[in-house]
């Protein structure tokens, strides 16, 4: 995943399998921070968060409560 993620740091859908691993490892504090990256990646691209990733973080900020 980090080689992919190397290679093609706009690829979303690595982002979602690095958040998902996160969470499950319980590395919360990682998650956020690489929520972070993804979000400056995204205004350095001039796009927005695809509409997948925002409902993944959701579900994830929901069990983490």
């Amino acid at each position: 995943m980090a080689r992919g993620l190397d290679a093609a740091r706009e690829m979303e859908c690595l982002w979602r399998h690095k958040f998902r691993a996160l969470a499950l490892l319980d590395q919360f504090d990682e998650l956020a921070s690489e929520v972070r990256e993804l979000d400056a990646l995204v205004l350095d691209l001039g796009t927005s968060v695809e509409e997948t990733t925002e409902e993944l973080l959701r579900q994830l900020e929901s069990a983490c409560r």
